[in-house]
């Protein structure tokens, strides 16, 4: 699992506080479910609940809920794209102590999915599967994902490729109009 720690060093190296003093900062990985289906393809996805625990927080709560949205839209964008799962997806509780000091609970969903395939000499291979680029969103170093077109395979008659806009730019002569 390699999204907690991600998340958590991503945490570290954004939020001066918790860089300051690291120990003040936990995370849960919870309610976790691994999902398969048979067949030929081994491959499976891992889905569970990730709870942040940050104590004694004297910053605004901005400065660790403003990290974890950066990091979101980068390694699971599903989170902002679905508009029933933003809804309901990230869950956060603040304990306050006194005037100035919080803790704060922070829970949110993610997912893994890893590739698995067999070599022919019996060694299993397996991949971690990355985010897929999201067009006109930024990646990790600040750069537009723009692509010039997005191809889509459309059940067994070939492909269409389409231009951002939506508009079609090429079409296979064989498919159903």
């Amino acid at each position: 699992m390699r999204k907690p720690q991600s998340l958590y060093t991503f945490l570290l190296d954004s939020c001066p506080e918790l860089k300051r003093d690291p120990n003040r900062i936990s995370m849960q990985v919870v309610d976790g479910n691994l999902v398969a289906r048979h067949g030929e393809n081994l491959g499976f996805e891992m889905r569970y609940r990730v709870n942040i625990l940050v104590l004694g927080l004297t910053e605004h709560i901005h400065s660790v809920l403003l990290p974890v949205m950066i990091w979101i839209r980068t390694n699971q964008i599903d989170l902002l794209q679905n508009y029933e799962k933003a809804d309901n997806a990230l869950a956060f509780e603040v304990d306050i102590l006194d005037r100035s000091t919080y803790d704060l609970s922070i829970e949110l969903p993610l997912t893994e999915a890893v590739d698995v395939s067999r070599h022919p000499n019996g060694v299993y291979r397996m991949t971690e599967r990355g985010e897929p680029p999201q067009c006109g969103m930024e990646g990790a170093e600040g750069l537009a994902l723009l692509p010039e077109d997005i191809v889509l395979i459309v059940n067994d008659y070939g492909e269409i490729r389409l231009h951002p806009d939506g508009s079609v730019m090429t079409k296979d002569p064989n498919a159903p109009v």
